[in-house]
């Protein structure tokens, strides 16, 4: 028989085994100390005179969102829908939505759009010390060409489109909470998301190369195996570069015009670019240009022209123009023909490697026979032991270099303010550096080339490449380039990533 100091010794080990055992199943961030975090997403309404009744049946939605984070309590496992757990199945009139010359709740799309940058965006510090989201996409409807949703534009209408996201199973922190500031009047909206991390963030004062490391890691936990290459050097250490698959071979598309601008004003005489101010390049009647500029205006325009349209627009026939032109105009007319010219200046004068560069620009004064590179004849393009007729191929590392050069010669040589100027003009076509740094502070100067599987010569494959110059909100540089190749859908991942990182653990100082 036990006695009774052996029952209450045997009642404490038993209570000591119960807590080891409790602290070993639970989750690690919960037996250490969390950090709580906050991320906030902000939207801009833009043409709001275009769609009356927007801005009234965007309110509703926001309210009942509002009204969704002030109930859940996210959980592993569950799918939560839009138009199921926000909505409630229906634009009920009786929650105040109203008939618009685009359709009944029309602006509803606002409230998802926003919701969507925040699952794209809002990230915590696993206990690995990997940055990683807190939710997961699980099934959207893009929409696109919303000028106000940029790239995270949603299409959700009960029955027919739905927006579905979850909780990452990774995320182990308390349930995150969401508030919502809508002003109809000022045309904005804002959501703030509190929740925690799990390992103390990265600290700013770290050596440019432990913070690689990091982002590196953090960029790879996405990409895994996919063909996507990124690269990313810092303009005053470029030493200090962080790649993913920099040197793979991707499609350019038309993200190889961004060098071709550089290209221009390095090797074109000074006087021309700088008769006329760029806001009037794009003009075709010389009346609305002031009169000190009409003589250079009319001896001008049509070359300024074209490199306005083949760097805003991305204009085909106008790059075959400009590069035909500096070929015609430069030293570089002892080189084959415009194609090599260009590719030749890359290589000897940017640093390019030679596997990177056009064989071909069918557009333009370029769609001449025999403006060929002839260097790149038969340059082959493997996908996963399939060989492919991609010709015009760059890595990531080669089209970050065209930046690199912008922010240091380009600066040197007086051509840097209205390069920056010029591919910093915000359009329709959706930049991905643009778009997801958008609420970071970060100034984005860059060139996107993109073709959808159903695209002319596209041989079914999706590709979306971006380079581009980011200047941090104090003043640090950046040299960018993400090329995704049948890897789009995690693209907008990785941009965002680097914004995020960029700004949170590579900045010298905190955001202002």
């Amino acid at each position: 028989m036990l006695n009774s100091g052996d029952h209450t010794r045997r009642q404490f080990w038993l209570i000591c085994l119960l807590s080891i055992a409790l602290l070993i199943n639970m989750p690690l961030s919960r037996a250490q100390t969390s950090y709580s975090r906050t991320h906030t997403v902000t939207m801009t309404y833009v043409d709001n005179g275009s769609y009356p009744g927007r801005l009234t049946n965007a309110e509703v939605t926001f309210k009942q969102l509002q009204a969704f984070f002030d109930s859940v309590q996210f959980q592993h496992g569950i799918e939560y829908s839009f138009n199921r757990d926000v909505l409630g199945g229906q634009f009920a009139p009786s929650r105040g939505y109203i008939n618009t010359q685009n359709g009944y709740g029309y602006g509803a799309n606002g409230a998802a759009s926003l919701l969507n940058n925040l699952v794209y965006n809002a990230a915590f510090w696993d206990s690995d010390g990997i940055e990683k989201p807190v939710f997961q996409r699980v099934k959207i409807s893009v929409l696109r060409g919303d000028r106000t949703y940029s790239v995270y534009g949603v299409n959700v209408y009960p029955g027919v489109t739905d927006y579905v996201w979850r909780l990452n199973p990774a995320y182990d922190g308390s349930s995150p909470r969401g508030t919502i500031q809508f002003d109809a009047t000022a045309g904005t909206a804002v959501i703030t998301l509190s929740y925690a991390d799990e390992s103390s963030p990265p600290s700013r004062d770290l050596p440019l190369n432990a913070k690689g490391t990091i982002l590196s890691q953090n960029l790879q936990a996405i990409i895994g195996d996919r063909r996507l290459g990124v690269s990313m050097i810092p303009v005053a250490s470029p030493d200090a570069a962080v790649g993913v698959n920099p040197d793979v071979q991707v499609p350019v598309a038309s993200a190889w015009k961004g060098g071709g601008i550089v290209y221009f004003f390095e090797n074109i005489d000074p006087a021309i670019w700088t008769s006329v101010p760029v806001k009037y390049w794009n003009t075709r009647n010389v009346s609305r240009v002031p009169p000190e500029y009409q003589k250079a205006f009319l001896q001008y325009n049509k070359i300024l022209r074209y490199v306005y349209v083949m760097g805003v627009f991305s204009g085909n026939h106008e790059a075959g123009n400009v590069l035909d032109y500096v070929y015609r105009n430069s030293k570089w007319k002892s080189s084959a023909n415009a194609v090599a010219a260009f590719n030749d200046w890359s290589q000897q004068v940017v640093g390019l490697s030679a596997e990177s560069g056009l064989h071909k620009w069918q557009a333009g004064a370029t769609w001449a026979a025999g403006v060929i590179d002839h260097r790149l004849d038969g340059k082959p393009f493997i996908d996963e032991g399939r060989q492919i007729p991609f010709d015009n191929t760059f890595s990531a590392r080669d089209l970050s270099k065209f930046y690199l050069y912008l922010a240091t010669e380009g600066r040197r040589l007086g051509y840097y303010d209205i390069v920056v100027e010029l591919l910093s003009t915000r359009t329709d076509i959706l930049s991905m550096l643009k778009s997801f740094s958008s609420d970071t502070g970060i100034q984005a100067a860059s060139k996107i080339g993109y073709f959808a599987p159903d695209s002319p010569d596209s041989l079914g494959h999706d590709v979306n490449n971006d380079g581009g110059l980011l200047t941090l909100p104090d003043g640090e540089q950046y040299a960018v380039a993400s090329m995704a190749f049948d890897a789009v859908d995690i693209q907008g991942d990785v941009v965002s990533t680097i914004s995020r990182t960029l700004v949170n653990t590579y900045q010298r100082s905190a955001k202002p």
